[in-house]
């Protein structure tokens, strides 16, 4: 063989790959299974039974402690990091608790990890990084995330220290420091929201232009998901009337819009959390599995990984014929009830009959067997178990 032809047969040999493949292959390499995507316990266990389902072999072992399932795990294959993305749907009605989850990721994905004051080191189990929140509903409240921020910082602090050691002013530079690695954008259409996810890449990667540089991208919100279907779904129907009709050239965006989140999760490794309105009625099938039918059009129900249905926990109605001295006793129960500001969340089913056994397994295993409970009141918001 020439020395010509050898060369060629050489240079076939060799793989081409872009820079950023290169990097999120040797991350692969490092971490496999990266785990407290989102920094809520409760969420990221749910979401590790559906990245990470266990193989047959490990349903008949033991699956150890309670508190987390990826020690059981472990030899869930490479390839299923690589094909199970973090997206999330959180699915509910207006008042559920939605956007306080939300709040919730935020101010774990922004703090710092730890937090120097009167010369000790508190642990606040921040990510230091920053988050892109698409409020296309228009109600992001950057007061009540500051002031949830603020309960979570205290609450961590107060273990540790005494009230008169640590001053409000220290804890709210921290915060305000903080919020800053927010970037909110606000679409006013499906196609403004196209446009702003494709130009989130370009607006990260400029320095210049924030100061969130240095910072990885932990989260991309969406808020909400749903904001524009009734619009969306004017125009389609304007479109069968009047084939003229501005919807026919500009067609269903939500193809492009899964495949600009595919990317730009490929490029920054960032977790995925959309809320959505709930449309539908829940359902309640035979063997007990409670789902919604999803609303998201397009490609989004295979997109998504992980969807969680959240209501706020009912309080009993009055008995029928009840007196009115045990009326005033319930009366103040109920109200106390109301107070705790309690919610639920559970692992909505819909489509479950494609699950792997894995999944099914990993949830009947796992702590609360696909529930959760969060609670939100005046300042702050907290999740059993924490």
């Amino acid at each position: 063989m020439g020395a010509e032809a050898l060369g060629i047969r050489l240079l076939s040999e060799v793989k081409e790959e872009s820079l950023g493949a290169f990097l999120g292959n040797l991350r692969l390499l490092h971490e496999p299974r990266p785990s407290s995507r989102v920094g809520i316990p409760q969420i990221d266990r749910l979401l590790e039974v559906f990245q990470y389902p266990v193989t047959q072999a490990q349903t008949f072992q033991s699956w150890g402690s309670p508190t987390r399932i990826e020690g059981d795990i472990q030899t869930a294959s490479r390839n299923t990091a690589r094909n199970k993305t973090a997206v999330i749907e959180i699915v509910g009605p207006s008042g559920c608790g939605k956007s306080h989850i939300l709040y919730y990721a935020i101010t774990i994905a922004i703090l710092p990890s730890s937090f120097h004051v009167a010369e000790r080191e508190i642990q606040l189990d921040g990510k230091d990084g920053t988050v892109i929140f698409l409020d296309a509903d228009n109600r992001f409240n950057a007061t009540r995330l500051y002031q949830i921020m603020m309960s979570y910082v205290t609450r961590l602090v107060l273990q540790i220290l005494e009230p008169n050691v640590v001053q409000d002013a220290d804890v709210s530079a921290l915060v305000k420091s903080s919020m800053q690695h927010i970037h909110v954008f606000r679409p006013s259409s499906t196609s403004s929201l196209l446009a702003t996810i494709e130009s989130i890449p370009d607006y990260l990667l400029n320095v210049n232009t924030h100061v969130s540089g240095y910072r990885v991208l932990r989260l991309l919100l969406l808020d909400s998901a749903t904001a524009f279907y009734w619009s969306d779904r004017f125009a389609v129907e304007n479109a069968r009337v009047d084939p003229s009709s501005a919807y026919n050239s500009h067609p269903n965006k939500w193809p492009m819009i899964v495949k600009c989140l595919q990317e730009l999760q490929r490029k920054f490794d960032c977790t995925i959390i959309a809320t959505s309105w709930a449309l539908f009625p829940t359902t309640t099938s035979d063997q007990g599995v409670r789902s919604c039918k999803p609303c998201i059009p397009g490609p989004w129900a295979s997109f998504c990984t992980l969807r969680l249905r959240v209501s706020r926990c009912s309080v009993p109605k009055f008995k029928p014929g009840i007196a009115i001295e045990e009326a005033r006793h319930e009366a103040r129960r109920r109200q106390q009830a109301v107070e705790k500001g309690q919610f639920e969340g559970y692992v909505d089913g819909w489509g479950s009959e494609e699950w792997s056994e894995g999944v099914h397994e990993g949830l009947k295993r796992v702590r609360g067997k696909g529930w959760f409970k969060f609670w939100v009141r005046d300042e702050e918001v907290g999740f059993d178990g924490e």
